[in-house]
């Protein structure tokens, strides 16, 4: 497959060849359309990107540590 350079958190630029297409995420019963990137992190399951979150109309309130979609 093709190549995907994807940059994450820590200013690393990670390359990767799997994508996911027109995946499922329930969130607290709620259903979202996601791609999934796979990218080896350890201790983390999913990471959400900023364009993903922007797209959705998600506020970030970094005080309680929440996310509201």
């Amino acid at each position: 497959g093709s190549l995907l350079e994807v940059e994450i958190a820590d200013d690393r630029t990670v390359s990767v060849t799997r994508v996911y297409r027109d995946c499922v995420l329930n969130v607290l019963g709620d259903r979202f359309c996601v791609d999934l990137v796979l990218i080896p992190l350890r201790g983390l399951k999913v990471i959400i990107g900023m364009d993903w979150l922007g797209a959705n109309g998600a506020m970030i309130d970094c005080e309680p540590q929440l996310v509201r979609v």
